[in-house]
């Protein structure tokens, strides 16, 4: 009988530890922050914030079973933490923004019976007091502290009466370097602070927090690296520490756990050891203690088929990661007429044991096709963890459905989503590439800007090298009171939108990107395609008036005249797609349900033949409600977001320009694949959506508080530029808004980093927040030069971030060099059904002797792209501007632009349509004062046409100085002169 009883022990033993042996998936919970406590009665109660909803469910002691998931609160909350008193108390915390002006309330609630019942909310701090992090429950003295971070100062509240009742706020200590994430342990008559600030340090204080010692470092590491940590006071005197640490490779991200532990109250520390073993992202450990138990809490995307990521927990020093799956960090494909090739990013902290692509034909047998990783099969470098595969003998129009398939060699896997690709021998299938000047910018069907291989590798590329990982945009509103928010940015893991009108299939053939050139011929294949692109609401010449897109050669002159239909064709190249945001909600970053948007893009662009259009691309964004959930959104803004990375992403820093109302990047110096003169990035916004405003742009004669046609007085009009074919469109009474905010954020950062609800993105649109709200002061944020101005930076506009002049060296500047990632909004205005509206912004790069100097460079080239856009876009270069080969009706030579100039300029000529389709003999020269001849810029055959040459003074064998000279056209028996000036 004592035998089987020892027997039954070691079998019960064995069962209680297997539970804690590897790391579980919580399954009742959703992306969220989470913690794990230990009720008096063993029991336990996981506590989380699902988005905004706190919630909590009671376990057995094992960890193995739970029961239902109980909401505690809802509405406008975040900062969650949670803790159990020395007698039993559970109490949960978290901030909530009761009167609409942030999270500047932390409240509390606490259960006395295991968390059966609550009691109800009460306040814990407000107002000025409010902390800018979460703060963290400890008992010391016999009593319960409460210690945050408010402003740059470590404080604390406490109770004496289990948290019935606080005191005010004491300061314990003050860091001028933004330490954050307080941590408070007592050791007999000494007090340890554990606090990150450039990585983990430690400091003690021998008179209960009256004063501190000197900071001791455990841990280096940087913002980009070392992001959240843990840390508890085991019942033997120990203190043990769980910290995040970030690695990058191939423009992907790998965030690991990592523990360290002292035994001698903090006076050394052992070797950091790896806690979590897996591929992709575990961050926000949380560990509380129970008597001899350690639990952690964590958040983790493993085997996560959308890559969100859940809550898992383990018991510190039982539990070993040692069969973490592996993660697919990427999947894309490339067609052709007849195959694809897939591609697939994969690591595993294990042995790979096999990864497959899993594909079926027009919804017919599964196939499995073994991937590789050695060169020779499509994919890249051999042991770059990029696995390639090529499915030929597929035919025209197949529907090819895959996805991906990792195995590890414990059989843990890991797979991509499906997806539904369509087979054609049609070159813009689902991607188009903007490639005729400086810029290439490769995109996809549903909105993504560089970020897509198109075969030629993704990124927006210039001068061959890297200038922007990814490029999109946010929106954000409010759709029958309740608050929204979506868009598309890779980087941040946003993918909201899919390609087609809203409600088609996202995988029908013509939802693709559309591309006309000037290359193209007049009524072939490209504008033939167009048909398709207007059927979806892309904008055409109606040349013959009918309201019908019909590109036909009337007369069967082989050339497009003013009379018949054409393509909306900007500059040399116009890309066009149209995609809604249908993306279902659970396979969404932010899980909000679609809003019925549809947004139509055009990008274009032109070869500016040396001038400053070969360092500009625009886009255009038609934003429509479609009615699907409201009639109207009230208080709508939106973002071009983007992640540049001029050369090295970690060299980079950001800046507004309040001027050119332009948001840019530029390095901290020489970049090893720029050289000595990296460029600057500028994100321009050049039209901002239509408002009306009672007072400012009209007035109201009725009273009805809305602007009314023909009744009410406008004071202004907003404009809607559709270039020279469509014209431009004047909205009386209303305005174009201008930017509303510039916000700078990084990939991964307590609160700073990527929004992951849609409040977190709203913050962010509004400008001068963080992402839980809270305000961004000049003077203490720790990414800029505020604390060392001198001056008062209360004058200073937050919303707009870093908004002095690193070229002079003057005002608010950017001075911690980082992976960034930025955002310039619009608003707020309203969207109504039927009433879309229109954007456009610019991308410009300038690149210019040094880093600075690019920045001076890139602002001359935002003034030219201004003018281009006041212009309607008329300035343009595309070689042969054919409208005007119609309309031209005299010999004519333009005023040479920019003038005076150095050392390019541009001149511009017409050839009338008199000449009835017959050459003539065009030259061009350039005389000095004394005339003689100094260049021929050209001496050809020219049909009738409006054209444009470039004339470089550098060009010249010999010296010529500043200046005035002539440039002469003579055609046929027509000879026209104008002066230029050259200044050096």
């Amino acid at each position: 009988m004592k035998l089987k009883s020892i027997l039954f022990l070691l079998l019960l033993s064995s069962q209680i530890f297997a539970q804690w042996e590897t790391p579980r998936r919580f399954s009742n919970a959703g992306p969220s922050a989470a913690v794990l406590l230990q009720c008096s009665n063993d029991s336990l109660i996981f506590v989380w914030r699902e988005n905004t909803i706190i919630k909590y469910s009671i376990g057995s002691s094992d960890g193995f079973n739970w029961g239902e998931s109980f909401t505690l609160d809802q509405f406008a909350i975040t900062h969650l933490t949670a803790f159990v008193t020395n007698n039993g108390r559970i109490i949960i915390a978290y901030k909530k923004d009761q009167e609409g002006i942030g999270w500047k309330n932390y409240v509390m609630h606490y259960s006395d019976d295991n968390g059966n019942s609550w009691s109800d909310r009460q306040s814990l701090i407000t107002d000025s007091d409010y902390p800018n992090y979460t703060g963290r429950f400890f008992e010391i003295n016999n009593e319960l502290w409460f210690v945050y971070r408010n402003g740059n100062s470590a404080c604390t509240i406490k109770s004496t009466d289990n948290g019935l009742t606080w005191s005010s706020k004491e300061v314990l200590f003050t860091d001028a370097n933004n330490p954050s994430q307080f941590h408070l342990f007592q050791f007999n008559n000494k007090l340890i602070s554990v606090f990150l600030r450039d990585g983990l340090r430690i400091k003690e204080s021998t008179d209960n927090g009256a004063s501190w010692g000197a900071n001791a470092r455990i841990i280096n590491g940087t913002w980009s690296s070392t992001l959240d940590f843990s840390a508890v006071k085991t019942y033997d005197n120990k203190i043990i520490i769980y910290f995040t640490e970030t690695q990058y490779s191939n423009y992907f991200s790998t965030t690991d756990i990592y523990t360290v532990e002292s035994s001698d109250e903090g006076s050394t520390w052992s070797t950091k050891e790896k806690f979590t073993n897996f591929a992709g992202d575990d961050s926000k450990p949380e560990l509380r203690a129970s008597g001899e138990t350690v639990y952690a809490a964590f958040l983790s995307n493993r085997g996560e088929l959308y890559d969100q990521s859940f809550p898992w927990y383990a018991k510190v020093n039982v539990t070993v990661d040692s069969s973490a799956p592996p993660h697919i960090f990427h999947v894309e494909d490339i067609t052709d007429e007849n195959s694809v090739i897939i591609k697939a990013y994969v690591k595993d902290d294990n042995v790979l044991d096999s990864v497959k692509t899993i594909y079926q034909v027009n919804d017919t047998s599964l196939f499995h096709l073994e991937m590789y990783d050695d060169g020779l099969h499509d994919d890249d470098l051999p042991n770059d963890n990029i696995f390639g595969i090529k499915v030929a003998n597929l035919n025209q129009l197949d529907k090819f459905t895959y996805h991906v398939l990792a195995v590890d060699d414990e059989l843990n896997t890991d797979r991509s989503p499906n997806k539904t690709i369509i087979i054609s021998s049609d070159p813009i299938v689902r991607y188009g590439e903007i490639n005729v000047n400086n810029l290439r910018l490769p995109l996809d069907n549903n909105g993504i800007l560089a970020d897509v291989n198109t075969g030629n590798g993704a990124g927006g590329y210039y001068d061959d090298n890297v200038f922007l990982f990814s490029g999109g945009f946010y929106l954000s509103g409010y759709s029958n009171g309740a608050l929204w928010g979506n868009g598309v940015l890779t980087a941040s893991r946003i993918e909201d939108y899919q390609s087609g009108v809203e409600g088609s299939n996202p995988e029908n053939y013509n939802n693709i990107v559309y591309s006309v050139r000037t290359s193209d011929p007049p009524f072939g294949m490209a504008w033939q395609k167009w048909i398709d692109a207007v059927a979806m609401g892309a904008d055409f010449y109606d040349g013959n008036n009918d309201s019908i897109y019909n590109p036909v050669d009337l007369n069967g002159n082989g050339l497009w005249d003013f009379d018949e239909d054409r393509p909306d064709l900007q500059g040399d190249i116009t890309t066009w797609c149209v995609y809604n945001d249908g993306v279902p909600s659970a396979m969404r970053y932010f899980t909000i349900d679609p809003q019925g948007i549809e947004i139509r893009q055009s990008v274009f662009a032109s070869d500016g033949n040396g001038s400053q259009f070969d360092d500009i691309l625009f886009i255009r964004y038609r934003i429509e409600n479609t009615g699907t959930t409201a009639s109207e959104f009230d208080s709508v803004y939106f973002a071009a977001a983007a992640d540049p990375d001029l050369g090295d992403p970690s060299e980079d820093f950001l800046g507004y320009d309040l001027l050119e109302q332009s948001g840019y990047a530029y390095k901290t110096g020489p970049d090893a694949g720029y050289g000595i003169n990296p460029p600057s990035f500028f994100i321009k916004q050049l039209q901002g959506p239509p408002v009306f405003i009672t007072g400012e742009t009209f007035i109201d004669n009725n009273s009805n508080g809305q602007f009314d046609n023909g009744i009410d007085t406008p004071l202004d009009s907003a404009v809607v530029r559709g270039g020279k074919y469509l014209g431009t469109e004047y909205i009386p009474g209303a305005k174009n808004l201008e930017p509303n905010a510039f916000t700078q954020y990084m990939g991964s950062h307590p609160t700073h980093g990527d929004p992951y609800s849609h409040l977190m993105l709203r913050n962010y649109m509004l400008g001068g927040k963080g992402k839980y709200g809270n305000n961004i002061y000049v003077s203490t944020w720790e990414f800029g030069n505020g604390a060392s101005l001198g001056i008062d930076t209360n004058n200073i506009d937050t919303r707009f971030m870093y908004s002095g002049d690193p070229v002079a060296g003057t005002g608010w500047l950017n001075i911690e060099p980082l992976d960034q990632r930025c955002l310039l909004s619009t608003g707020p205005f309203q969207l109504k059904t039927g009433e879309p509206i229109e954007l456009i912004y610019a991308y410009i790069v300038g690149r210019g002797t040094d880093h600075l100097n690019s920045i001076t460079k890139a602002r001359e080239i935002s003034q030219f792209a201004q003018t281009v856009y006041a212009n309607n876009f008329e300035d343009l270069p595309t070689g042969i501007d054919d409208d005007e080969n119609l309309i031209a009706d005299e010999f004519k030579l333009y005023q040479n632009y920019p003038n005076p100039f150095n050392p390019t300029t541009t001149i511009k000529y017409q050839i009338p349509s008199s000449v009835n389709g017959q050459m003539v003999n065009v030259k061009i020269i350039i005389f000095d004062i004394l005339g003689r001849e100094i260049k021929t810029l050209i001496n050809e055959q020219k049909p009738a046409g409006t054209y444009e040459v470039q004339f470089d003074a550098s060009s010249i064998s010999r010296r010529i100085s500043s200046g005035v000279y002539f440039y002469q056209l003579n055609a046929g028996s027509f000879v026209q002169t104008k002066k230029l000036m050259l200044i050096k």
